[in-house]
C-alpha cells in the first residue's frame, strides 16, 4: 500500500520531529493530521475489501496505522531492523490484513 508506505518513509526520515509530535501530544488519534490519515485508510480499506461494514473498515484503518506509530519504528531500528526490512514486515502486514476473512 503506498500510503503506509509513505507514512513509513516519512516516519524513517523524521523521527526526531514526529517523536515530539506522537508522544508528547496527548490525545493524538483526535488530531486533526491522525484523523485525516486515518479517514483516507478507511477509505482505501473500504475499496479494498468492499463487503466490510464502515465500523470494521475504521477499525482495520486504525490497526494498520498503529503499526507505524513512532515508538514501534523506533523499537525496530533499534533492535537491528533496517528501513528495508521494516517496509518489507510492513507489506506482508498490509496483505494480510487485507486478504484476511472476517466473520
Amino acid at each position: 500500500m503506498a500510503f503506509l508506505d509513505a507514512v513509513l518513509s516519512f516516519k524513517l526520515d523524521n523521527r526526531n520531529l514526529l517523536r515530539a509530535r506522537e508522544v508528547a501530544t496527548p490525545g493524538l488519534l483526535q488530531s486533526e493530521q491522525y484523523r485525516w490519515m486515518r479517514d483516507l485508510l478507511t477509505q482505501i480499506v473500504s475499496e479494498a475489501k468492499p463487503a466490510l461494514t464502515a465500523e470494521d473498515a475504521e477499525y482495520l484503518a486504525h490497526a494498520l496505522l498503529a503499526a507505524v506509530h513512532i515508538d514501534l519504528v523506533e523499537e525496530l531500528l533499534a533492535s537491528g531492523r533496517t528501513p528495508s526490512a521494516i517496509r518489507r514486515i510492513q507489506r506482508a502486514h498490509v496483505l494480510a490484513v487485507l486478504s484476511s476473512q472476517l466473520d
